[in-house]
């Protein structure tokens, strides 16, 4: 594999929605290419050939990793990332989108072993709740970016957590979850660097909650 090769000391690898790219190719990368600090494996619509193998590999091999993009990777189970966590502290971005294999046990794993991670996208990761976004609002302390669209297991209560303990938060959103008017005051009065909001249809949300955040931060971009 000429990539393997020619670019030993490769740190950016980029191969999003390249539907040829097998397992076998990544282990190989990530085996040879051990400086790998950036890689984002995202499939667009989830016909993808990795598996958790390449990701374990990725794992051993690429210590100093601190990006990982696997949206849209269905294959990919809690095994692997739980030793992503292990090895991979420096971890500072996961996407996890789109996978309904991962659970509460994998986020609880990233959240204690990795506590300078900044962003988590768990679109449509249907088995995460309550549990592991406390964890992060715990442990995660410089969080600035959590996408839990369509995470309709999370619930007011978990959402304050986050609100009180992760001042830095920039970007959140709750799309399609269950959360109320309160949710959002609670927001406006502790969010200061809140910067970017999705409640897109959540049916509790009020024009009135909306109205009043927008009073406190004039520059949000806000979709409800």
């Amino acid at each position: 594999m000429k990539i393997t090769k020619y670019y030993p000391k490769l740190l950016h690898l980029s191969l999003d929605a390249c539907k040829a790219i097998t397992d076998k190719c990544i282990f190989k990368i990530a085996r040879s290419c051990t400086n790998l600090k950036y890689i984002s494996l995202a499939s667009l619509y989830r016909d993808s050939n990795i598996y958790s193998k390449s990701v374990i590999e990725i794992a051993r091999s690429c210590l100093n990793l601190v990006y990982l993009n696997l949206n849209g990777q269905p294959f990919i189970n809690n095994e692997s990332i739980c030793i992503i966590a292990r090895s991979c502290v420096n971890l500072q971005h996961l996407d996890l989108s789109f996978n309904d294999i991962i659970t509460n046990e994998v986020i609880c794993a990233i959240a204690t072993d990795c506590p300078d991670i900044r962003s988590y996208f768990l679109e449509e990761c249907k088995q995460i709740t309550n549990k592991s976004i406390k964890k992060i609002a715990q442990l995660n302390q410089n969080l600035q970016k959590l996408i839990l669209t369509s995470c309709y297991r999370i619930t007011n209560d978990v959402v304050y957590n986050i609100v009180y303990s992760c001042s830095n938060i920039q970007n959140l959103s709750f799309q399609y979850i269950y959360i109320t008017d309160k949710t959002i005051y609670e927001i406006a009065y502790y969010c200061s660097n809140l910067s970017i909001l999705n409640v897109k249809k959540c049916l509790f949300i009020s024009d009135k909650s909306i109205y009043f955040l927008l009073s406190k931060k004039l520059t949000l971009d806000i979709d409800w």
